[in-house]
């Protein structure tokens, strides 16, 4: 209601967690990945851990080449001039 003062709800127990509503556990997803895990047939696992490995360091080679590109556009910066000060 609009003239009633907010409810005071306590921090969670680590200080910082989100508020759960009540519908879902916290956990559901991180379940759902080791249900999936044990789902997959035995070095499945390492080979997709190891593509996941390749991606990312390709994605970095990626963004490195563009910050080499734009820091080559970028004029160098000059002294300032002592006789300004």
């Amino acid at each position: 209601m609009a003239g009633e003062p907010p409810r005071f709800r306590p921090p969670p127990a680590a200080g910082w967690g989100a508020p759960n509503d009540g519908n879902r556990p916290p956990d559901q997803f991180a379940q759902l990945l080791d249900w999936i895990r044990a789902m997959l047939p035995p070095g499945l696992e390492d080979r997709i851990a190891e593509a996941l490995h390749d991606l990312l360091v390709s994605l970095r080679g990626v963004i490195d080449v563009f910050i080499e590109r734009l820091e080559r556009r970028r004029p160098p910066s000059e002294p300032p001039d002592a006789s300004d000060l």
